[in-house]
């Protein structure tokens, strides 16, 4: 009898404490089809480190910005083929990045946004009409030419810079002073979804908060709940597609989770694909309105290019 209750509790241990993922079996595996690699420019040769990318969807171009030198390049998104380089006349330094919003370049450096003229220089975007207020901001993310998104992730601040009346506001949280209080969330990332909401993820809990137009949460999921081990995936980086799933840049095995509108996760990219690891150490990813999927690489110092429009991730 006790022989048979060791072979019992023996198989549920098994079981249970297998891959941290056999906790939930709805998702399947995916292979998106890799369309290009971008990992020089022409008329530099080579590619320095990548700080930021962005796609236009106004005109299908993509923008890379990356440092030593400091350098804004352009590609048509649709094949990867290099427009031209904007050298820029400062240095730019982490944390940065680069934002198309109402026909202007947004650089992020130094916790400082600047307009990009061009010529190169960079400007302070800060006028009268939006009351001279040069706030720190580490993150930007535009929902077409409707709202910029800016976010301060030392202090969890979130602002709206609204194109038709020229107007900045602090939408999250309410209150206007922050000083001695520590960030009600850690973000390390933001991306837009259709209509106009922003998603931010949260860098120490692992959580995807969704904030309104007006900067109300709407709703929130926890990336984690999908795993069986409290040793959740490192989630650094998330993009949308056009059927409202999100995408998350696992860190820990270097692959793509992909999460439907309600938190399930429903899909998991192979992190090998025909000629060995698919990534190296992937940084950042973003997704454009042709649902092409673009990844920074940092270990190989390239972006590599899919194609998830056709991929059924349910």
């Amino acid at each position: 009898m006790k022989l048979k209750y060791y072979i019992i509790i023996s198989f549920i241990v098994f079981v249970f404490s297998g891959n941290a993922r056999a906790w939930q079996q709805d998702y399947h595996w995916i292979e998106p089809e890799l369309l290009y690699e971008i990992s020089s420019f022409p008329s530099s040769g080579f590619f320095s480190a990548i700080h930021s990318i962005s796609i236009n969807p106004a005109d299908n171009i993509l923008y890379v910005l990356h440092n030593t030198p400091a350098v804004l390049s352009r590609y048509y998104a649709a094949t990867g083929e290099p427009i031209d380089q904007i050298r820029i006349s400062q240095r730019v330094e982490a944390p940065a990045g680069v934002s198309l919003f109402d026909n202007t370049i947004f650089i992020i450096s130094q916790r400082s946004l600047k307009n990009l003229t061009p010529t190169g220089s960079l400007r302070s975007p800060w006028t009268n009409t939006l009351g001279k207020r040069d706030v720190k901001v580490d993150l930007a993310t535009a929902y077409f030419d409707q709202t910029l998104w800016l976010i301060d992730t030392e202090q969890g601040i979130i602002y709206s810079l609204n194109s038709a009346a020229k107007k900045l506001t602090q939408l999250y949280p309410k209150s206007k002073s922050r000083k001695g209080k520590k960030p009600a969330l850690n973000i390390i990332d933001a991306t837009t979804a259709f209509p106009n909401v922003l998603l931010v993820l949260d860098g120490k809990s692992s959580m995807v908060y969704k904030f309104m137009a007006n900067g109300k949460m709407a709703d929130s999921f926890s990336m984690k709940a999908a795993f069986a081990t409290e040793d959740h995936p490192n989630i650094v980086s998330i993009a949308t597609d056009q059927k409202h799933n999100i995408w998350a840049l696992n860190k820990d095995e270097n692959t793509l989770d992909v999460f439907d509108s309600f938190g399930e996760l429903t899909a998991r990219v192979k992190d090998t694909g025909e000629f060995g690891f698919r990534f190296l150490s992937p940084s950042r990813i973003r997704i454009d309105d042709d649902d092409r999927l673009y990844v920074v690489d940092d270990g190989s110092r390239s972006i590599k290019v899919f194609d998830i429009s056709d991929i059924t991730t349910n």
